[in-house]
């Protein structure tokens, strides 16, 4: 992932090298990544990513 582009409330913030840019409310924004892949097979398995609760805490707890 290269850049970032979230639209909330009626702004657009793009972000490049997003490494550490924490997204809140993303249930309420719209939100797009880019990144850059090996090939379409791949772009189409990462197309829509999810997380669930659990996975999003874990990942967070690492991070702090």
């Amino acid at each position: 992932m290269f850049a970032i582009e979230i639209k909330t409330n009626g702004k657009t913030i793009i972000r490049l090298n997003p490494s550490d840019f924490i997204v809140n409310n993303i249930k309420e924004n719209q939100i797009y990544v880019y990144t850059i892949c090996e090939d379409k097979k791949t772009a189409d398995e990462i197309e829509v990513l999810g997380m669930s609760k659990e996975e999003r805490l874990k990942y967070y707890n690492l991070k702090t």
